[in-house]
């Protein structure tokens, strides 16, 4: 009988104060409102209305997926067709770029170069980790969607996309049809000695809206760049931006010799209606977007004949020259 009673007093739950509980549901909410905040700081389907994807291997090709009411556009290119490629190296193919990418140790190279040609911004790439120069001289014709899921959420796949933003990707290519995408031409192309080059010029001139940012275009911001050494940089970011509907104004040299990361300076009586303003209150969504996808600095003071200046800074010129 004592063992049993013995027992029971050492079953019983010991009576916490409520402060004790009071501070385990304030910490438990605490770390929901972080994870929360993390998940909508890098998912990009929160704050864009547009997004656009590169698919890389033997059929290359660009997905442009309007979230909401915009259009969805699919772009389809030949292996063997030769683009600008950015950072300085000249025309390569495209089916060459991976091995380039993997030499300089750099698979950003992709995007970027793929930006550059589209003149808009891609948020997102798959290519495969095994290195594969691809030679062929044809195009896909089809929108393959679960070929694409496999892609997307293959851990065989060079990607710049996070697990959230993979889930979400695949459920929007998932509930998406091939009527339901607009092909793009890609055929703006001029013979080499070498090939056919890609003439992004001529493509931002044809396709000029069509991956505009609604948020981005009527926030209405006025945005001049200046660069140090390199024209080449400065022009190829302002067709990226203008792509993206931001509204460039002017490009002007910089002679400040020590500005060596980009800076972007915001004028402080820019207020935007509320509606464009970032998710944190504090940026215009224009200023947000520049920040975020150049990784730039910020900087809030007054300036005269633009809403925002883009100090290119060294680095982000190599990047894009």
């Amino acid at each position: 009988m004592r063992k049993r009673r013995r027992n029971q007093r050492i079953l019983q739950i010991p009576h916490y104060p409520k402060w004790v509980f009071i501070f385990i549901g304030a910490l438990l909410l605490y770390i929901l409102l972080v994870v929360a905040r993390s998940i909508g700081d890098r998912v990009t389907f929160f704050d864009h209305d547009r997004v656009n994807v590169l698919f890389y291997g033997a059929e290359p090709r660009v997905l442009s997926l309007g979230i909401g009411d915009a259009g969805n556009y699919v772009l389809y290119f030949d292996p063997s067709t030769e683009v600008y490629t950015v950072g300085g190296y000249g025309y390569y193919r495209i089916g060459s770029l991976e091995k380039l990418a993997q030499i300089e140790k750099d698979y950003d190279l992709l995007r970027r170069t793929l930006a550059s040609a589209l003149s808009t911004d891609i948020d997102y790439y798959f290519s495969p980790k095994e290195t594969v120069i691809y030679d062929g001289d044809t195009s896909a014709t089809n929108l393959d969607k679960f070929s694409l899921i496999r892609n997307i959420l293959s851990i065989h796949e060079r990607t710049n996309a996070h697990l959230l933003d993979r889930i979400f990707l695949a459920w929007v290519v998932l509930t998406h049809k091939q009527v339901d995408f607009v092909e793009l031409k890609t055929s703006f192309l001029e013979k080499s000695s070498s090939g056919n080059r890609f003439q992004e010029a001529e493509f931002a001139r044809y396709y000029k809206g069509f991956f505009y940012e609604r948020t981005l275009r009527e926030g209405r911001s006025e945005l001049k760049i200046l660069y140090n050494g390199s024209f080449k940089s400065a022009t190829t970011l302002s067709r990226i931006l203008e792509g993206q509907g931001i509204r460039v104004v002017d490009i002007a040299r910089h002679d400040d010799q020590k500005q060596d990361q980009c800076l972007l300076l915001v004028d402080e009586n820019l207020v935007p209606p509320k509606s464009f303003l970032s998710p944190t209150g504090k940026l215009p969504l224009v200023a947000a977007f520049i920040r975020d996808e150049l990784h730039c600095a910020v900087r809030v003071t007054s300036l005269d004949d633009a809403d925002m200046y883009l100090l290119v800074g060294k680095r982000l010129e190599e990047l894009w020259k």
